[in-house]
C-alpha cells in the first residue's frame, strides 16, 4: 500500500521507485485527480461550516 503522504510530498521519487516495479503512474492525471479530491475536501468542510451554523440556529430557536 502506498502512504498517501508520500505520494502529496513526493511524487515524483515515488512514481521512480514504481518504475523499477514496471508500473508506470501517470503523474499529470494523479495530479488532477489530486485538484479535485482538494477542491471536493473544501466544498465539505464549508457545508460542515454552515451546517453547524444552521445547527447553532435550531438550538437557539430551541430555547426560546
Amino acid at each position: 500500500m502506498l502512504d498517501q503522504k508520500l505520494l502529496r510530498t513526493d511524487l515524483h521519487a515515488l512514481a521512480e521507485h514504481l518504475a523499477t516495479r514496471r508500473f508506470k503512474l501517470d503523474i499529470v492525471a494523479f495530479q488532477k485527480l489530486e485538484e479535485e479530491r482538494k477542491a471536493l475536501q473544501l466544498d465539505v468542510e464549508r457545508l460542515q461550516q454552515v451546517r453547524n451554523e444552521h445547527s447553532k440556529h435550531i438550538g437557539k430557536a430551541k430555547a426560546r
